[in-house]
């Protein structure tokens, strides 16, 4: 993501919000952390180009506005026409993938989880953004869906490394219901869930 090129703040309306991998952001571009991930404002005419806090300051209009109005964008101009889709990952979970071909912003609806599944899942969502253009979603809701992640896990990776440039991140993350979290394996050739161990607890609750 390319820094270096300073444009002068445009109308609201051309104001979007990406999720970038996490440190992506310049000091000087407007941005906050959000889970394991960047929200960076960006232009919609240059959705490479982040909107930094000069540009604002020279409109008189203060960042977090910014970001807002911006995120409030993305869902409206850019997230309307979402495929969504529904893939067997065996042991009877399906997971639910969301994607538009080559947006760059399809993986800032993580950031309405809620909005999306229209409930809260006992145990919170498995959560990946393999590209920018797609995002996957597994609600947690029986000790099987922990079971799926080692195959959820594989695929989101092979999802990744197919991406040719809308890549963005090959792991798996956890929705606690509150704050998007970063999952822990196990070392070795095995893709094995370990923790966060209020993750785990919650699996295992699933058992009785």
């Amino acid at each position: 993501m390319p820094f270096s090129q300073e444009w002068a703040l445009p109308n609201e309306s051309e104001w979007r919000v990406r999720l970038m991998a996490r440190g992506s952001a310049g000091p000087r571009d407007i941005a906050i952390p959000f889970g394991v991930f960047d929200a960076v404002a960006v232009f919609a005419s240059g959705p490479d180009t982040p909107i930094t806090v000069s540009a604002a300051a020279d409109a008189g209009v203060e960042p977090a506005r910014v970001l807002t109005e911006g995120l409030e964008n993305t869902w409206r101009k850019e997230l309307t026409h979402l495929d969504a889709r529904r893939h067997e990952l065996g042991l009877g979970r399906q997971l639910r993938v969301l994607a538009i071909d080559d947006s760059p912003y399809v993986s800032a609806a993580i950031t309405g989880l809620r909005r999306i599944l229209g409930y809260d899942p006992t145990g919170g969502a498995f959560v990946a953004a393999p590209r920018f253009s797609t995002i996957a979603m597994l609600p947690i809701e029986s000790v099987q869906d922990g079971e799926a992640f080692n195959g959820l896990a594989r695929m989101m990776r092979a999802i990744y490394e197919s991406g040719q440039g809308l890549s963005l991140d090959p792991r798996v993350h956890w929705w606690d219901g509150h704050e998007i979290r970063e999952t822990e394996i196990a070392t070795g050739g095995d893709l094995q869930l370990t923790g966060p161990q209020e993750l785990v607890t919650r699996l295992l609750s699933f058992e009785g």
